[in-house]
């Protein structure tokens, strides 16, 4: 009988390159391009604002050409003249300081993880707590908690349960490190690809559809059997959920998609709840 070769274990996807860093390649390419005309051509009347201009189309063109998300284009494309209209307007320094700190203390995620920040509404919460049995203190955590208040509902409801959760928006954390600091619920700073799902029962993510599949290989070789992944409105390419519950609420959450990990059924007692 011929030798037959084992299969091989199913790959890791490697994560994405961060946008940010091809964005910045982009804007230092247009300047290098512009730099180099303004050397080589002689001298002109054009004005500061339409070499502005220039700079912004060049950006904007190599975002398109490096595939990268078609948000970056109008970004990089207003970069360079947005700057200099700041630059004659007589705004204090600590203004612009603010203004360009503020979103990325709140808004961290989405440069790093391409995870903006989504707050989910009482219908997620409300059918969340169908998930979550009262008779055992079931691990809940929070993935990209935001400011804490999913997690403040769901400790009013099930005071047993052991929740945690992890945000790396530096504000948002702050948020909700004060929300929940007499709620016994642990609110940990940092990127969720770093957190081990090893030791919870319910996996709740409220993230965006690029972060999925990603999302989908972490609960796959870490979240122990029985447990479940609930996922607020976005679902894993190719991979059925074991539910769908739709949310009834006017917000932009559309469902919960529920994946039970193969196994010995979870702490409620059951499969998935019907």
């Amino acid at each position: 009988m011929p030798h037959r070769k084992p299969p091989s274990p199913p790959s890791v996807a490697e994560p994405a390159a961060p946008p940010l860093r091809k964005a910045l390649l982009c804007l230092l390419g247009a300047t290098v391009m512009v730099g180099t005309l303004l050397v080589a051509l002689p001298p002109h009347d054009e004005t500061l604002l339409q070499w502005a201009w220039l700079h912004g189309a060049l950006a904007a063109s190599l975002a398109w050409a490096t595939a990268l998300p078609r948000w970056w284009v109008p970004i990089l494309l207003l970069f360079a003249p947005a700057a200099v209209l700041a630059l004659s307007l007589e705004v204090p320094p600590l203004a612009w300081l603010a203004a360009g700190l503020l979103p990325w203390l709140v808004f961290r995620g989405v440069i790093r993880d391409r995870v903006p920040l989504f707050l989910s509404d009482t219908p997620a919460t409300r059918h969340l707590l169908d998930l979550i049995t009262d008779e055992h203190p079931v691990s809940v955590i929070d993935l990209g908690c935001g400011t804490g208040g999913l997690l403040l509902a769901l400790r009013a409801e099930r005071p047993i349960a052991r929740l945690r959760g992890v945000e790396n928006a530096p504000l948002t954390w702050l948020i909700a490190r004060l929300r929940l600091a007499n709620a016994a619920i642990d609110v940990a700073y940092g990127s969720l690809w770093d957190e081990s799902l090893a030791g919870h029962d319910i996996v709740y993510a409220y993230l965006s559809p690029a972060a999925m599949p990603r999302l989908w290989e972490k609960a796959a070789r870490e979240m122990r059997p029985g447990s479940l992944l609930v996922s607020n409105s976005f679902a894993v390419p190719d991979v059925a959920p074991q539910r769908v519950i739709p949310l009834d609420g006017s917000g932009m959450a559309t469902a919960l998609y529920v994946w039970e990990m193969p196994g010995p059924k979870p702490l409620n007692g059951g499969s998935v709840p019907a």
